[in-house]
């Protein structure tokens, strides 16, 4: 049977990404075996200049942002909480999030993936969306490798080089090169895609065409 290839560009900024995972994910639990369908994660970064650190939330920036009280922002920022929490994310918290920078994320993401840890992506964005953690910050990556079964010495090391910078930079231009413009993105290799959050019916009528 021919294996299909699912190229999914994402970040962990990116509030509809964390639930259209958790829509896929879904979706593929009701596929049977799906030994012949393969998702393949890449790297985006909706806001690559964001700093490291911040003192304030994402509830705080859309207040500002849109001239609204905090109060007004958080219910704003609730109806996409509450779409969080609806498709299985407990404790889906997008208003508490930190701005912060994703490109550490997503260095010890490949490290991990290339040292064979499975997992790392989805307890980044947990740790984003629903501990509401400084994903930019040392020390609580380092935490999070560790509990994931990354050696803590190695991890360091290699969150003070610039080791996979090159992969992320890869995916991202790989991205720039489909035309991919926003996250999540689904990329078929005949070039059917998907963006958003509520594609998994369509990217499921997709994989069952491309299985007969």
């Amino acid at each position: 049977m021919k294996m299909i290839k699912i190229e999914h560009w994402s970040d962990y900024r990116c509030p509809f990404c964390y639930i259209a995972d958790a829509e896929f994910e879904d979706m593929m639990k009701t596929l049977g075996d799906t030994s012949d369908i393969v998702l393949i994660n890449k790297a985006f970064e909706l806001d690559p200049e964001a700093p490291k650190k911040v003192d304030y939330s994402t509830a705080d920036v859309f207040s500002k942002k849109y001239g609204m009280s905090y109060d007004a922002a958080v219910r704003k920022l609730g109806m996409i909480d509450a779409y969080g929490r609806k498709v299985g994310i407990a404790g889906y918290n997008y208003s508490g999030a930190q701005p912060v920078n994703s490109f550490d994320a997503h260095r010890l993401t490949k490290y991990a993936e290339a040292e064979g840890v499975k997992g790392m992506y989805d307890r980044l964005m947990k740790a984003y969306f629903v501990d509401n953690v400084n994903i930019a910050d040392f020390d609580t990556l380092v935490g999070i490798a560790v509990e994931m079964g990354l050696d803590k010495e190695e991890t360091e090391r290699m969150l003070r080089s610039d080791r996979y910078a090159e992969d992320v930079r890869r995916d991202e231009y790989e991205a720039y090169q489909a035309r991919v413009a926003s996250v999540p993105t689904y990329l078929f290799e005949d070039g059917r895609r998907f963006a958003g959050a509520g594609q998994a019916g369509q990217i499921k009528e997709v994989i069952l065409e491309l299985l007969q």
